[in-house]
């Protein structure tokens, strides 16, 4: 498009914004009022406005890559294949963090299976000895608590007022 040396770059952008639709509400303003004064303005806006109409209005096409004139048969590899589905589909994105979240558990599942710890004969005795002698305490802290039930809170707390009451009674009615 020919242009006279008298509008500057800065317009001339202005312009094409406004005749693709890129510019903002107050750009579109200005040049709705510019082209009421000048004649030139008016005329390149036009020029640009027909061809962004031009360009809006080609239909985009499926092309495959794969089989382009002169190219021979290209053949894709699947890791590729993989990106464009996960890339271009939603359903693909969740299929894909699902098959993630899968693989996650499985990796943990594997690595807690294969983390068994191996116990030579020695620690086992070692752990069998210190069961029991674990267990020779509280069984004798067992026995020490239920002397010291019997002696001193059922014979001093329970079974003395309870003789006491008796003896009591029996005063009372003899």
């Amino acid at each position: 498009m020919k242009t006279d040396n008298q509008i500057k770059e800065k317009t001339l952008n202005k312009i094409i914004r406004c005749a693709y639709g890129d510019a903002y509400f107050t750009e579109k303003l200005e040049m709705f009022i510019r082209k009421l004064f000048s004649r030139q303005i008016k005329n390149i806006y036009s020029e640009y406005k027909f061809t962004a109409k031009e360009v809006h209005s080609i239909k985009l096409k499926n092309i495959d890559l794969n089989n382009l004139p002169g190219k021979g048969k290209k053949r894709t590899n699947t890791f590729s294949k993989i990106i464009s589905f996960i890339s271009l589909k939603p359903i693909g994105i969740s299929y894909a963090s699902v098959a993630l979240v899968l693989s996650v558990i499985a990796l943990f599942l594997l690595i807690d299976k294969n983390s068994e710890t191996r116990y030579t004969q020695a620690e086992i005795l070692q752990a069998n000895r210190n069961v029991k002698y674990s267990l020779a305490i509280i069984g004798q802290v067992f026995n020490e608590t239920e002397k010291k039930l019997n002696e001193e809170i059922v014979n001093n707390k329970i079974r003395e007022p309870i003789k006491k009451g008796f003896e009591t009674i029996n005063t009372l009615y003899k």
